[in-house]
């Protein structure tokens, strides 16, 4: 009875491994992102026809990002110490939002840092500044993140990144939104 009991369990498990085993030539491929990744020199191996890009203006050599104050921002954090690296051009899941970034902080890809400008006069501006937290979009779906702000740019960052509280610091003291 054992035997046969313990036949009918590989049975079951086998039948189960067949059923559920990873099988890639049936899937179909992942598609790629939208946003383009840009590497801090501004070569940008993606674009349409005519070169352009629809996400993001082309950076020029030796900034990080397109926008000419986010870019303050990611050179402010940059000269101060913080390596800014994997900046991804053209993050706009923030309501309002006219031009964003993402970007790693001294290597740690759990949590992105986010750079992004808010159209003049948005609600979004006032939220951030009273409430601490931004409304997002993502997939259809809207929900506030905390966040901080200087005039219409709002920056996020999770409160578990260990320079934190130093890069709120910098930003809140050094960065002029102007």
């Amino acid at each position: 009875m054992r035997k046969l009991l313990a036949m009918l369990a590989v049975l079951i498990l086998s039948v189960g491994l067949v059923a559920c085993g990873d099988d890639n030539d049936t899937e179909e491929p992942a598609t790629e992102p939208e946003e383009t990744e840009q590497d801090t020199d501004g070569a940008d191996d993606e674009g349409d026809e005519d070169g352009a890009d629809d996400a993001s203006e082309e950076v020029a050599d030796g900034e990080f990002a397109a926008n000419e104050k986010i870019n303050e921002v990611l050179t402010l954090l940059d000269d101060n110490g913080f390596e800014v690296s994997n900046v991804i051009d053209g993050n706009l899941d923030v309501v309002g939002s006219t031009d964003g970034i993402m970007a790693e902080i001294n290597g740690d890809d759990l949590f992105l840092f986010e750079a992004v400008e808010l159209e003049e006069g948005h609600e979004n501006i006032d939220q951030v500044q009273n409430d601490g937290e931004v409304t997002m979009e993502f997939e259809g779906q809207q929900g506030e993140v905390p966040a901080w702000g200087k005039g219409n740019y709002v920056f996020l960052l999770a409160e578990g990144h260990e320079d934190y509280d130093e890069i709120v610091e910098l930003i809140e003291n050094e960065f002029d939104a102007e």
